[in-house]
C-alpha cells in the first residue's frame, strides 16, 4: 500500500483442473470490484479498481469483471489434469464506509 492508500498487487497461482469437464474460462472472487462506482453507485467515497494485466501462461487473457466475480476467457480448454500459471498485476483503492471492505479514520479493513 502506497502513502494515498492504494494497493499494488501481483499473484501468480497455478490452476490445475481436477474435475472431468473441460473449461473454457475461469472465475473467481473478486470482491474489491463490488465497491467501485459502476456496481456501487450509492457510496460517497467508491474505491476504484485497475487491472494492467492478466496473462495465462505468459500470454495477455481476456477477462471481464461483473460485480464480486472476475471472469477469464481461456483460448483453449483446460482439461483434465492440465494446468495453466495466471497472473494478476493490478491495483485497488478502499471504498469510505463499505461493508466488509472499506477505510475508517486512515485504519484500514479487509
Amino acid at each position: 500500500m502506497d502513502n494515498d492508500g492504494k494497493f499494488h498487487l501481483e499473484s501468480t497461482i497455478l490452476v490445475k483442473n481436477l474435475s472431468t469437464d473441460d473449461w473454457e474460462q475461469l472465475v473467481f472472487y473478486f470482491i474489491p470490484n463490488m465497491f467501485t462506482k459502476a456496481v456501487s453507485p450509492e457510496l460517497e467515497q467508491p474505491s476504484t479498481v485497475a487491472f494492467h494485466n492478466i496473462t495465462i501462461d505468459g500470454k495477455t487473457a481476456t477477462y471481464t469483471t461483473e460485480k464480486d466475480t472476475l471472469n477469464i476467457q481461456l483460448q483453449e480448454k483446460l482439461t483434465l489434469k492440465q494446468e495453466m500459471k495466471v497472473h494478476f498485476s493490478y491495483e485497488f483503492t478502499l471504498p469510505d464506509e463499505g461493508f466488509r471492505f472499506t477505510k475508517s479514520n486512515n485504519n484500514y479493513i479487509l
